[in-house]
């Protein structure tokens, strides 16, 4: 269960579990409990954020700061595109 809350580790897991012939009915259940703790959790902490801070604040903000915000994502976006570019080229 803990695992759900593990980046990386949530989606290998359930291969895991089939290969370890984990019990259907309790990886079910352990599954089932876990996405509702981690979708839960989620929503609570949107939901405060929200309540705090108010999600038009925020789009407020970006809107004024446009500027700012565009170069730093297309240089994000950047970055990801030569990183995968790289990876793939490293690969072959």
């Amino acid at each position: 269960m803990l695992s759900f809350f593990v980046p990386g580790v949530r989606h290998p897991i359930h291969y895991i579990a089939g290969i370890l012939k984990f019990p259907i009915k309790k990886y079910l259940l352990a599954n089932f409990l876990a996405s509702s703790l981690y979708s839960d959790g989620w929503t609570f902490i949107i939901y405060k954020f929200n309540q705090k801070i108010g999600i038009k604040l925020v789009l407020i903000w970006l809107h004024q700061h446009l500027s700012i915000v565009l170069p730093l994502v297309a240089i994000a976006l950047l970055c990801f595109i030569f990183y995968k570019v790289k990876r793939n080229k490293n690969e072959s």
